[in-house]
């Protein structure tokens, strides 16, 4: 009965090792030998990053790496860190505490109104200077007449006491405007302004054979032919003189 008992013992022992396996998945002598990709069979890499594990990569509480298989721990994945702006656009807040001046419509208006005042004030100026301007003209052109021009030169002095003083010209225009002087109220033309001596002497003698014709062609010879007179022509123009007198 004991070597039945004995036998049975050795026997039932295999059974019981079987149902109790090693904690170890692979032999002490043999797991260093392992290669590092290799892991044990049950293992399951899902199982290995359960939600708020300390393992989990993403959770920022873990001050460390998911461990590899066979426990062995990796590099930490480097944390993002975002781009920082470049210099210059640090230097462009320097615009965002400056404060630029608003654009003053009323001081445009004011120059608009200055340089239209300016433009009216010189028009007025301008329409002054031509009014006043043409008065001026008016008022010489009623002085320039040819009685004036003649007394200019004569500067009213007798025509014998210019005959007498070797004058002979002068002497001449001298009894031409005194004719025309005795002349000058019946025959308006005469204080026209820029009337000529022909222009007067054809409007008081149309036909041109007038003692005043005469007078008149004798005045422009000492002016504009240039030819010096002589006591003769001053003797001939007397005459004239005489004629026109008589016949007023």
């Amino acid at each position: 009965m004991v070597r039945i008992a004995l036998v049975v013992f050795l026997t039932s022992l295999p059974i019981l090792g079987a149902a109790e396996p090693e904690v170890s998945w692979y032999p002490s002598d043999t797991q260093s030998e392992l290669p590092l990709s290799s892991k044990p069979p049950s293992a399951n890499v899902e199982d290995w990053s359960v939600e708020g594990s300390p393992s989990d990569p993403d959770d920022e509480t873990s001050p460390e790496s998911p461990p590899l298989p066979n426990g062995i721990k990796g590099p930490r994945p480097p944390e993002f860190v975002p781009d920082t702006p470049p210099s210059w656009l640090e230097d462009l807040d320097f615009f965002d505490d400056v404060e630029f001046p608003e654009f003053d419509w009323q001081l445009v208006k004011y120059i608009l109104l200055s340089l239209l005042g300016l433009l009216v004030l010189g028009i007025l100026i301008w329409v002054l200077s031509r009014v006043i301007g043409n008065k001026e003209a008016e008022e010489e052109g009623e002085t320039n007449t040819f009685l004036n021009e003649l007394a200019t030169k004569t500067k009213n002095k007798d025509a014998l006491s210019l005959a007498h003083s070797g004058d002979y010209a002068l002497a001449i225009h001298a009894l031409l405007l005194e004719v025309l002087r005795h002349l000058e109220p019946k025959h308006p033309i005469i204080s026209k302004p820029s009337a000529t001596p022909r222009e007067i002497a054809k409007s008081i003698a149309p036909d041109g054979n007038s003692p005043l014709f005469e007078l008149v062609l004798v005045s422009e010879l000492c002016t504009f032919a240039a030819k010096e007179a002589e006591e003769g022509m001053f003797e001939e123009a007397s005459q004239w003189r005489d004629q026109i007198l008589r016949s007023l």
